[in-house]
């Protein structure tokens, strides 16, 4: 987590004092980790200039989307797997080039299939990840622009139907169909639990997913103004160094009247000073924008698991 500050120019000298020294002992190399959570560490460690603590392709040949296996085997979490293996590998988008080439064919001719099975069972949280690799998938020669992969748009129809009036995306889809015809469940993991307020209802079941929808919007606005594989990626902006809080806030002078967005009016949703608060989902499934939910108050316990999709037998 420290790195992706760091890169931002947030950095802590001390702490990477710390890390330094920490990174050279055996325990560290040893640590066992998932596949794709040696990918994490190996970008984290890149990020910050330190030694990678093993080999790097050899970390990605052991992943199930690096190992290339049975596409048929696809589950829930092989899903998972197989995206943090592009989101660490292409740092988040910023490098998609950096996928091998084994690994862009495999996902070109199977994530549509993947896509269906994600869409069909309702599970909107992997879908959107599916649709952010999709984004960063090269685009084939003399393809028409912006090239879209099959199944990509109905992807995107069907997430945007899923999406509430407050712009809220869940992670999966919550009761369907009838006993008679049974189709997706959401099943809590904890039944007996009391009823939360609705807004804290929805921030659990909706946050990560909704931020998944609004980056793989993104990424997929951004990637259709490509026209070949071999446009450069823009690099990721850098933040402004951490300033002191201003001592006296009243004091500080507004900024101008020629600086604010004129009511009523948003700025470019393309523009990085963009309207906050805006999801580009339904635009891209071809309605206007939602808006996004706000987070709970400060002070909320943070989210927690929300169990998975079943089929009512």
């Amino acid at each position: 987590m420290y790195a992706a500050f760091a890169e931002a120019g947030l950095r802590h000298d001390r702490f990477e004092t710390f890390l330094r020294a920490t990174v050279t002992t055996r325990a560290w190399r040893l640590t066992e980790r998932e596949p794709t959570r040696t990918l994490a560490v190996l970008l984290a460690e890149r990020r910050l200039a330190l030694p990678p603590h093993c080999d790097r392709e050899a970390a990605q040949a052991r992943t199930w989307l690096g190992g290339l296996a049975e596409p048929w085997a696809f589950t829930t979490s092989a899903g998972y797997a197989a995206t943090h293996h592009v989101f660490h590998l292409t740092n988040w988008g910023a490098e998609p080039r950096a996928l091998a080439a084994a690994v862009r064919d495999h996902l070109a001719l199977w994530l549509p299939a993947w896509l269906d099975c994600t869409v069909a069972a309702g599970h909107w949280d992997l879908t959107g990840e599916l649709l952010a690799v999709a984004a960063m998938l090269p685009v084939p020669p003399a393809s028409p622009a912006p090239y879209v992969l099959p199944g990509v748009a109905q992807a995107w129809r069907a997430l945007a139907a899923a999406q509430r009036p407050d712009g809220a995306v869940p992670e999966v889809a919550e009761i369907k169909g009838t006993v008679d015809s049974p189709e997706t469940v959401y099943v809590p993991e904890t039944v007996d639990a009391p009823e939360p307020d609705e807004a804290e209802h929805t921030f659990r079941t909706c946050y990560h997913s909704t931020l998944v929808t609004a980056f793989a919007a993104t990424l997929a606005a951004h990637m259709a103004r490509r026209t070949s594989d071999d446009d450069p990626v823009p690099p990721r902006p850098r933040a402004r160094a951490r300033h002191r809080r201003h001592p006296h806030p009243h004091l500080r002078h507004p900024r101008p009247t020629s600086a604010r967005t004129p009511p009523g009016k948003d700025r470019d949703d393309h523009s990085p000073t963009a309207a906050p608060g805006r999801c580009r989902c339904a635009e891209l499934a071809g309605g206007p924008p939602r808006a996004l939910p706000s987070a709970p108050e400060p002070g909320h316990p943070g989210p927690s698991g929300q169990g998975t999709p079943q089929a009512r037998r």
